[in-house]
């Protein structure tokens, strides 16, 4: 019975190490396999991450494509801009760069502002020219083939957001005046209507200068400026000096005379005047030395 017993034992002991065996066996496969599917799984994400980043770049080169697509003279219509120039051309002829300047005005629907001719030292034009914002460049590029350009500058001012500004304060002012009119229809008061009066001439008033600033700004919107400066050699003849008159001198005397006789005159007058509240003194006194000068005649005689 022992050695039954013993055997039994050790077959027990041997079969529960070989089940020990195997199921290690089984855990190690299994870890192992466990940690196959996450580096197998890697190159998958991987993969996963990198279309995911083509379909993003992809994404962003669309997004940049439409970006790219925007129309910038439509932008730039939008906003208020004004333009001014500055042109100092030397020509050959005075009188035929001027007559061009006013034909390429009139082709180009705009107008002749100002125009100053200086012909005391050389032979000098000077224009102002309005010409519409769309025909700028090809004004300036028009002016300069008259001659020599020396000079040239360009200066642009983007004025939207005043614009925008002056238009919210407008809104702003013409709500209030209407509503100080509203008021004004429904007051009883002397005291009511004398203030909301005096209110709505303020509101009035701001609400013309704002106009005012609104038009002008506008204007120069509307219409580019251009400030022309020619130069050429005098062709023509100096203007004459003016003739000396012969009787230059004896005028000269006449007028000297009759300052002299109006500055006496002015002096003496003066002179009475400074004289006048002593006048009944020295009356008196001049009485008292007649009498006096009567009396002692007499005596010495």
């Amino acid at each position: 019975m022992t050695s039954r017993r013993l055997t039994a034992l050790v077959v027990g002991l041997l079969l529960i190490l070989t089940a020990c065996a195997r199921n290690d066996g089984d855990d190690e496969s299994s870890s192992d396999s466990g940690g196959a599917e996450p580096a197998m799984a890697e190159p998958a994400m991987a993969e996963d991450s990198s279309g995911s980043g083509a379909s993003a770049a992809g994404g962003d080169g669309a997004a940049a494509d439409q970006g790219s697509s925007v129309d910038f003279e439509v932008a730039a219509e939008n906003r208020q801009i004004i333009s001014r120039g500055t042109i100092n051309v030397r020509v050959d002829d005075l009188d035929a760069a001027v007559d061009e300047i006013q034909v390429l005005v009139d082709d180009v629907g705009g107008l002749v502002f100002a125009e100053e001719t200086d012909l005391r030292e050389g032979a000098v034009t000077r224009m102002t020219l309005k010409v519409p914002p769309t025909e700028f460049r090809a004004a300036l590029a028009a002016l300069a083939d008259l001659g020599e350009v020396q000079t040239q500058t360009v200066s642009t001012d983007d004025v939207t957001e005043q614009v925008v500004d002056l238009d919210s304060r407008i809104a702003t002012s013409e709500a209030s005046v209407i509503r100080l009119r509203e008021l004004l229809d429904r007051a009883e008061r002397i005291q009511d209507i004398t203030q909301i009066e005096s209110q709505l001439l303020q509101r009035e008033t701001e609400l013309e200068t704002l106009r005012g600033q609104l038009r002008t700004i506008e204007g120069q919107v509307a219409l580019a400026t251009v400030d022309v400066t020619l130069r050429a050699e005098r062709t023509s003849p100096p203007p004459p000096e003016p003739v000396e008159d012969a009787q230059t001198g004896f005028v000269d005397g006449l007028r000297g005379g009759a300052e002299a006789l109006r500055t006496f005159a002015v002096g003496l007058s003066a002179l009475f005047e400074a004289l006048l509240p002593w006048l009944p003194f020295l009356l008196i006194g001049a009485l008292v030395t007649r009498r006096w000068w009567s009396k002692s005649r007499p005596a010495a005689s």
